[in-house]
């Protein structure tokens, strides 16, 4: 298994293999994305771009569940300077900065397709063989001029580590990263639209099914403060199968944070697991980013002025 990907590797599998033995509306429907001239020389070219001028990166908690553990763990993160650490218990789980980061393998299945707000998504899928352990990735990502978000959701087929039978742990997070502007808008009231996306996180059968929506952004000068709506989401797993009454029971509500102070072309709010943090990417606040978690949900989000 590689360091990070754009479909991305946040941490080693010894992440999974520690914590399990230490732990014991909108418009409707989201439509299956149709071709489009996006093309994985065309991600690799342009996110590639991106990391070189990017000089911030933030990441949710690591969410974790096996079938031996009664509820879902959460693994803290902490970021700055461009790189994100995370321990369980004294061992060290994740230590990635912005350099460690690697494209997906080109021989994975790619899907590639317009979001919400024209940002260009990745859907990309495949299987991880290592040390006896076999995991398949469903990762779900988008990329604009000056910034790039994905959340990475991880799945154990089989393997055996420490006498632990590793079989239905799940695991994963999402992350932002981009050239952050550093400063608050000043050209008056402005309005971002754009792509979120997410991995639920409960203890049910949904548990690793990767969430999509529309991301909107109002900034208020007059009161330097931004509002945060997230809406028409959609499970995209089983939005993509063929059974409508799923489709219909797996729509998630609106997720709306309202009044959110902007201090030096950043924002946050929250605590525990409802939490939002974002910041202003490229020289003129073209764009703006950032990761939550809310309600079994962690995710990450990217939109455009």
């Amino acid at each position: 298994m590689s360091p990070l990907r754009l479909g991305i590797v946040l941490f080693s599998l010894t992440t999974v293999l520690s914590a399990c033995g230490g732990g014991g509306g909108g418009s409707g429907m989201l439509a299956q994305p149709s071709p489009s001239p996006i093309t994985y020389d065309t991600m690799v070219s342009e996110v590639s771009e991106i990391l070189q001028s990017s000089d911030s990166l933030s990441m949710t908690d690591v969410f974790l569940a096996h079938p031996s553990i009664p509820q879902e763990v959460r693994i803290q993160t902490a970021c700055g300077l461009g790189q994100c650490e995370a321990y369980f218990s004294d061992y060290k789980l994740v230590d990635i900065s912005l350099s460690d980061f690697a494209f997906s393998d080109p021989t994975n299945d790619h899907r590639f397709f317009t979001g919400s707000g024209g940002v260009q998504m990745a859907d990309i899928r495949g299987r991880d063989e290592e040390a006896g352990v076999t995991t398949d990735f469903k990762n779900l990502g988008g990329w604009l001029d000056y910034s790039a978000f994905a959340i990475e959701v991880y799945s154990i087929v089989s393997g055996v580590s420490s006498g632990v039978d590793l079989r239905g742990t799940v695991f994963g997070g999402a992350y932002s990263l981009g050239d952050a502007t550093g400063t608050t808008p000043t050209f008056g009231n402005a309005t971002w639209t754009g792509t979120m996306v997410g991995g639920d996180t409960s203890l049910t059968a949904n548990r690793g099914n990767r969430i999509q929506g529309d991301a909107t952004l109002y900034f208020d000068l007059s009161q330097l403060d931004i509002d945060v709506a997230f809406t028409n989401i959609r499970d995209i797993d089983v939005a993509f199968s063929n059974d409508n009454d799923d489709r219909a029971r797996l729509s998630h509500e609106n997720i709306v944070w309202e009044n959110i102070p902007v201090t030096s072309g950043s924002f946050a709010t929250g605590s525990d697991e409802s939490s939002i943090e974002g910041r202003f990417y490229g020289p003129n606040h073209e764009e703006v980013g950032g990761i939550f978690e809310h309600n079994e949900i962690v995710g990450a989000f990217g939109a455009k002025r």
